[in-house]
């Protein structure tokens, strides 16, 4: 029998068994069972209570509240249905609410929508904060119904073999040399105020036996493995039950010996395990900047932007500064599990304070310079409609951990469909897209070299890649499956071509092209360099005049002092004449045509001016034959 019917079994005979079994006697017990956050209890007291009359209405609601928050979606999905059916005084506005929360986990999302809708049509009776949760949860599931036809098909999702996975909770997965790391809620130990006896979570490593792990100790829950980025010092939690479902944490860690033995238990600091809050989840990251490593962890500590928020403290050898939130990531709901991918300077967590595919999703951000980038949900089929927590990646980022409470997970109790978390693997080795964006002329369909083209994330907002390619037509980019990007080619002369790539269903190694066709502009840009003809080099100080044949108005005039370059733009459908002089020089005259500046953007020209009065060595020849006399008949005539 399992812990849990043992604990329901106990609480039976002992506390039920004074008032023979009556109804009073189930709901006072659901009663405190709710107010332990006994949810097991709750929910098996309100459904031995609802036998006694299935169709009255409050009992129907109890059970209802216990199956939610025991996780049972599907049989509290059925008792809010009665509820609202029966509700003919309204005194159960909130059943809607809930409704729609168990079905937008449950991946009902039309449903879910309607009854969202139903909870707002009463208007001002509303409690505010559902209100707005209500009004944010219809956008989210409208996103989530595009999400579906979106999740990557590279992406393979494995749930682990029941030799790690029970059907109580398996949670924090993480890799320790080619064994896996994990924590596990399936061990019976102690007793408290709550229980008779208290399920306890337990680190193990996968293959080894739990009495053969030096972290656990008797009595209280150990949890939450993670490592520096040296693996010289693993760092975990110590935490106690506050009551049946809160539990309080403090962070400690342990020297890893090279004989992968442990040192002693050292307890953080207590700015980190602050008294009266919780400390947990702990992971070790980098900052870049300071070339420090950086302990990252969840807290419900006051100075939060919400419930459990994600804090960082930098580490300076054993000192461990100040506790930072996290306000990037943050919201004002619950944000969890942090993990810091060294290799690709990523970070992932999870939060049910985003738009989400329904509870708790996984998120990622990446650090870039002095820049965060915006939080991207990692979409399905990596998140789902339950709740997805604890996800970690190998060093290849080819692989991912995480924890799921999704269809397919092993129930604490199959008839229920009630709890836990089992633990996924995620193959994300995929198929690398290779995209080549060319560039062409609108007009003409010719090739347009140095332009560029940049790629831009529509999900998150992010520049994936800038290239110019000066003498072809091809930029090259690497992009993810089952994306959406929004392509831009540009160059200066040209209006600017935008296309919206999407990579989803694809699955071919070959390079994806699409062709950007650039249309020009009525302005082309004319460069100018003047050089002196003899020396060759950049020759300053010259004046060019550029006229429109038969429009003076138009004529553009400048002088560079300090510089032989000129630019100017010109119209299309002119004729130009170019007058390039300067004081010691002889002046020149060039002519660009309107035909010349059609189908392109710049025109470039080098201009070499002569000295005045130089005759150039190949001249010399207009003067030959010649006489030459010579006065040399002083003193001898001869």
């Amino acid at each position: 029998m399992k812990k849990n019917q043992l604990t329901f079994v106990f609480f039976l005979f002992s506390s039920i068994g004074l008032y023979a079994q009556s109804l009073s006697a189930y709901l006072e017990a659901y009663q405190d069972a709710l107010f332990y956050k006994d949810y097991h209890n709750a929910f098996h007291y309100a459904t031995t209570a609802l036998e006694f009359d299935e169709d009255r209405i409050d009992l129907l609601w109890n059970h209802g509240e216990s199956a939610r928050l025991y996780d049972a979606y599907v049989l509290s999905e059925a008792s809010y249905l009665r509820v609202i059916e029966k509700d003919s005084k309204g005194e159960y506005l909130d059943a809607a609410f809930y409704l729609a929360e168990v079905q937008h986990k449950l991946g009902k999302y039309d449903e879910a929508i309607r009854n969202y809708e139903l909870y707002l049509s009463e208007g001002d009776e509303l409690d505010p904060y559902k209100t707005q949760k209500a009004q944010k949860e219809i956008k989210a599931i409208e996103w989530a119904k595009l999400m579906i036809d979106r999740q990557d098909p590279n992406v393979i999702i494995d749930h682990l073999e029941t030799g790690i996975n029970t059907a109580y909770s398996e949670f924090g997965a993480i890799k320790w040399g080619d064994k896996l790391n994990f924590s596990s809620l399936r061990f019976e130990e102690g007793e408290s105020e709550f229980n008779p006896t208290n399920l306890i979570s337990k680190i193990l490593v996968e293959g080894e036996s739990e009495v053969d792990n030096e972290l656990n100790e008797f009595g209280v829950h150990t949890a939450h493995t993670a490592f520096n980025k040296e693996m010289s010092r693993m760092y975990y939690t110590i935490c106690k039950y506050e009551n049946s479902y809160d539990i309080s944490c403090d962070i400690y860690y342990r020297s890893i010996n090279q004989d992968e033995t442990l040192g002693d238990p050292v307890r953080l600091p207590d700015h980190i395990n602050s008294v009266g809050s919780t400390s947990t989840q702990p992971n070790i990251g980098y900052d870049a900047m300071l070339d420090k490593e950086v302990l990252y962890f969840v807290s419900d500590r006051e100075g939060g932007k919400g419930k459990l928020d994600i804090w960082s403290s930098v580490i300076d050898e054993d000192e461990f500064g100040p506790c930072m939130n996290f306000s990037h990531v943050n919201t004002n709901e619950n944000d969890i599990t942090p993990f810091y991918h060294h290799p690709k300077k990523e970070f992932y967590f999870s939060s049910d304070g985003y738009q989400s595919l329904g509870g708790y999703d996984i998120y990622k951000v990446e650090f870039s310079s002095n820049t965060i980038t915006n939080p991207e949900n990692l979409g399905m089929p990596v998140n789902s409609s339950f709740n997805d927590v604890y996800f970690v990646l190998d060093q290849t980022g080819n692989e991912a951990h995480f924890s799921s409470n999704r269809f397919g997970s092993l129930y604490l109790e199959d008839s229920f469909e009630a709890c836990c978390y089992d633990i996924y693997k995620a193959d994300l080795t995929g198929t690398k897209l290779v995209f080549n964006g060319q560039t062409f002329v609108k007009t003409t369909g010719d090739s347009l070299l140095s332009a560029t083209v940049s790629v831009i994330d529509v999900m998150t907002d992010d520049i994936v890649g800038v290239v110019t390619s000066l003498d072809n037509i091809d930029h090259l980019f690497e992009l993810k499956s089952s994306r959406e990007y929004t392509v831009i080619a540009d160059k200066d002369g040209y209006t600017a071509d935008t296309i919206l790539l999407s990579t989803y269903d694809i699955v071919s190694t070959d390079t994806i092209i699409r062709k950007l066709y650039l249309e020009p502009k009525d302005i082309v840009f004319l460069e100018l360099d003047v050089f002196d003809k003899q020396s060759l080099e950049p020759l300053n100080g010259a004046t060019v005049s550029v006229e429109c044949i038969g429009n003076v108005v138009d004529e553009l005039k400048a002088t560079r002092a300090n510089s032989n370059n000129f630019r100017f733009e010109l119209r299309r459908d002119c004729d130009y004449q170019i007058r390039i002089s300067r004081p010691g020089y002889d002046s020149q005259t060039i002519r660009v045509n309107a035909y010349e500046l059609a189908n392109i953007s710049e025109v470039y020209r080098k201009v070499y001016l002569n000295k005045t009065g130089y005759v150039p060595y190949e001249d010399l020849n207009n003067y030959l034959p010649v006489n030459v006399y010579y006065d040399n008949d002083d003193p001898d005539k001869r």
